[in-house]
């Protein structure tokens, strides 16, 4: 029986990008107008209101709805104004998930081994955003000018993840493993600040994992592996200890937008003596249901590393290199089109550092 304690840092949310566009046919101010009109208000509807971006005319209108500057000379003062603006986001992220873990391994006969884990983990992540709309030369609205957001968003949490393993030797060179994971967060704080602040508490369980794996070992000095592994991003969801359906909406967005992925890893090791090297790749499956009019969001990477094992230590080190192209929005509003969107293909290196000790 072998026992295993130690840390991951499983994510690294470091990230800034922005980008630039010009729109002719929309103007986020147009749904929120609609959201308004329809009795849905959130924190942007509320600063689009204060800010006089939103506004009525009741005497001049029977129906009593919200306007902005667009829509009111369009459909109230009958002067069609053009769209034409320019429209600007930057954000900055910050932050990382990792976790501390506690693992048990247990064999029967060096033929089946068995692993349990239990992770406490620790959940951080800050995003910075400025989104601003402003005229061109050729915008003829008399009042409007531009208008600018600037939010912070902070998500914190705490939860726990359980793992269990299995690995099959049937015979000396061949290995079959599977796993499973399944984590929780059982407090999550969810806050916005943007001149309007908002806190939410929440509960989320993150989508399930299973991996499977099989490996052949070529006369103790080499190894070549293949990993599989599905992920169901359907099944993420929200709750609320308070409010039961506070969350619906949510969840049915995710269950809506979202598939299940297929992720699959190759590997090679060569070991001489204590010491070993190592290589590989893999390509992760995109989590969107839809891929028409977005990037795939398939993410890349390759691997490389090398370790020393003693008798009662052993010492890691790895280079993980990975790419993917995801595709963002100015705005993410339901109901309008012609979204100004942007291609961002990101880069990462990581560097792995892992020590461990056998009892």
């Amino acid at each position: 029986m072998n026992f295993g304690f130690g840390y991951n840092k499983k994510q690294n949310f470091n990230n800034d990008y922005s980008f630039k566009g010009r729109n002719t046919n929309t103007s986020l101010l147009d749904g929120l107008a609609e959201n308004v009109n329809n009795d849905y208000i959130s924190i942007y509807e509320d600063l689009a209101l204060d800010g006089g971006l939103l506004f009525n005319n009741y005497e001049g209108d029977p129906l009593e709805k919200y306007y902005n500057d667009f829509s009111y000379n369009d459909e109230i003062a009958e002067v069609r104004i053009p769209y034409d603006l320019y429209q600007s986001k930057s954000v900055s992220t910050k932050g990382s998930l990792g976790e501390i873990d506690f693992s048990m391994g247990v064999n029967y006969s060096h033929l089946i081994y068995f692993g349990f884990t239990i992770a406490i983990e620790n959940l951080r992540y800050v995003e910075n955003f400025t989104y601003r709309e402003y005229e061109t030369e050729s915008t003829e609205i008399p009042i409007f000018e531009d208008y600018k957001i600037e939010q912070e968003l902070e998500v914190t949490g705490r939860g726990a993840s359980f793992k269990f393993g299995m690995l099959a030797t049937p015979i000396n060179w061949l290995r079959i493993g599977a796993a499973f994971i399944d984590s929780h967060f059982e407090n999550a704080d969810y806050n916005a600040s943007s001149v309007i602040n908002g806190e939410y508490d929440y509960k989320l369980q993150t989508p399930m994992k299973m991996l499977g794996g099989i490996a052949f070992v070529l006369d103790k000095y080499a190894i070549i592996s293949a990993d599989y592994e599905y992920i169901d991003y359907t099944s993420g969801q929200l709750n609320s200890e308070t409010n039961t359906d506070e969350f619906d909406d949510a969840n049915q967005s995710a269950k809506d937008n979202f598939t299940q992925a297929h992720n699959f890893k190759v590997g090679a090791e060569y070991r001489y003596g204590p010491f070993s090297i190592r290589g590989g790749a893999a390509v992760y499956g995109s989590p969107y249901k839809d891929i028409t009019n977005r990037l795939d969001g398939v993410t890349k990477s390759y691997s490389g590393g090398f370790g020393i094992k003693g008798d009662v230590a052993y010492f890691d080190l790895g280079v993980v290199y990975s790419e993917v192209g995801e595709t963002f929005y100015m705005y993410n509003v339901d109901n309008i089109d012609n979204l100004t969107r942007g291609d961002l293909t990101t880069n990462k290196m990581r560097v792995l550092f892992t020590v461990g000790l056998k009892f």
